[in-house]
């Protein structure tokens, strides 16, 4: 579940920054960064659920993958619905 959560904080934090006329490389970076973060926070606040203490070091690195992913998604999405809108 929380994969997910940063997986969206990434979409909408690019789309956010899209909005705010931010360079592409550097909203999608930060964007991305978002959804290692998040799951890095959860394992330490939650230390105690024993699956995920297993894989959470896995999860950290395929979340950079899918957090480039989701931001891209996200940065992209708003880039063509201000064309269609022009």
């Amino acid at each position: 579940m929380e994969i997910v959560a940063a997986l969206l904080l990434a979409f909408g934090l690019a789309a956010y920054l899209r909005f705010r006329r931010w360079p592409a490389f550097r909203a999608i970076v930060l964007a991305s960064l978002l959804s290692p973060a998040t799951v890095t926070f959860s394992a330490y606040v939650f230390p105690a659920e024993p699956e995920f203490r297993l894989w959470w070091h896995i999860t950290v690195v395929t979340s950079v993958f899918f957090g480039l992913c989701a931001a891209a998604a996200g940065y992209v999405l708003v880039v063509f619905m201000q064309r269609d809108g022009a």
